[in-house]
């Protein structure tokens, strides 16, 4: 079996392989028992996420922290399972993001999505097939947790903007906590005050509310939604978009292989138009400007991930914006900034 431990001075998951029915994170202790859990932790498939970060392409040119999707995927499996979920809906939390391609969502932008799909989802099913996951699947008879009928069924695990759920909790939790916004006792406090009941997840106190909520417009602000983020993700979808087309990548490294081993290989070509797009990447601060003259070479138009949360107050169930204007009032500049999108020109 296996402990999944995090390292709460450095805020990271550490993964160790050892005899024990716990799975431990930021958040709580958790028993695991469920035998088609760790059959399925231990195939190549996940295994693989440990080498593919959360933040993509960001990772890799910013000064940060390592947050794969392997960590963020435990995560989530746990917070369906602290949620009530049943087993089927927690394996189906557990493969959420199994499908991403190197570089994460920076894949959405090689694959012509423009940052506004998600490129693992339109690919997920296919995907798991084409792994060592499916067999552990049909031998537990959990092959359909794969179909995008059952994932429609997944209320605590996925739920349409602008409500919480447990991928949208997980990662705005954890990069928060990484990136120095909250505490964990933020984030404990934040749970502590978290319902899911009748198919909605709600907060009893509105502060909690307010805490969360204004975590996730922060996040959206300065890191997913920012022109940099959108730069640095729609310049490096360019730089594998020829790398492909070169044959100097294949589509089967995008699909099945490891940020690490690909970033390596195109420092490794020492290719004169490649070398261009990794110098302009790494200095990426320098590398574009807001366009303001009518002459840009991207638009970026990113995703609002800010939640709105409801609140149960005094018996009735309220978004935050109906009982808190300061935060309808960011939470609609937000909003605004999002749909107007970036004009981004490369220098």
């Amino acid at each position: 079996m296996f402990i999944i431990k995090i390292d709460l001075c450095c805020l990271l998951f550490v993964p160790l392989l050892l005899l024990a029915d716990e799975m431990t994170t930021f958040f709580g202790t958790f028993n695991v028992e469920d035998p088609v859990v760790f059959a399925l932790l231990k195939t190549d498939a996940m295994q693989r996420l440990k080498r593919v970060e959360q933040s993509g392409i960001c990772s890799f040119v910013r000064d940060t922290y390592s947050f794969t999707r392997y960590d963020h995927s435990i995560g989530v499996f746990l917070l369906c399972r602290m949620f009530g979920a049943t087993l089927q809906e927690q394996v189906a939390a557990l493969l959420h993001d199994v499908s991403h391609t190197v570089f994460s969502h920076t894949g959405d932008f090689v694959f012509d999505h423009n940052g506004e799909g998600a490129y693992q989802d339109m690919i997920h099913e296919w995907y798991i097939k084409q792994t060592d996951l499916y067999a552990v699947l049909e031998q537990y008879e959990m092959a359909y947790v794969i179909t995008d009928e059952f994932k429609d069924q997944c209320k605590i695990l996925e739920r349409d903007l602008p409500d919480i759920c447990a991928d949208r909790l997980e990662y705005n939790l954890h990069v928060g906590i990484c990136e120095g916004l909250i505490s964990q006792d933020d984030a404990l406090f934040i749970l502590l005050h978290l319902k899911y009941i009748d198919g909605r997840w709600y907060f009893d106190d509105q502060s909690a509310a307010s805490r969360f909520g204004l975590l996730t417009i922060d996040l959206t602000r300065n890191l997913w939604g920012s022109l940099w983020n959108g730069f640095v993700n729609i310049y490096a979808g360019d730089m594998l978009k020829y790398a492909l087309d070169k044959e100097i990548l294949t589509i089967n490294e995008m699909h099945f292989g490891f940020d690490y081993d690909i970033w390596q290989k195109l420092h490794a070509v020492n290719n004169e138009v490649l070398n261009v797009y990794l110098k302009q990447l790494k200095k990426y601060a320098n590398a574009y400007r807001f366009a303001i003259d009518g002459s840009y070479d991207y638009y970026y138009r990113p995703k609002c991930r800010a939640v709105d949360p409801w609140v149960l107050c005094q018996g009735e169930f309220l978004r935050l914006s109906e009982i808190d204007k300061l935060y309808k009032q960011e939470y609609q500049k937000l909003k605004d900034q999002c749909d107007n999108g970036w004009y981004i020109k490369v220098l």
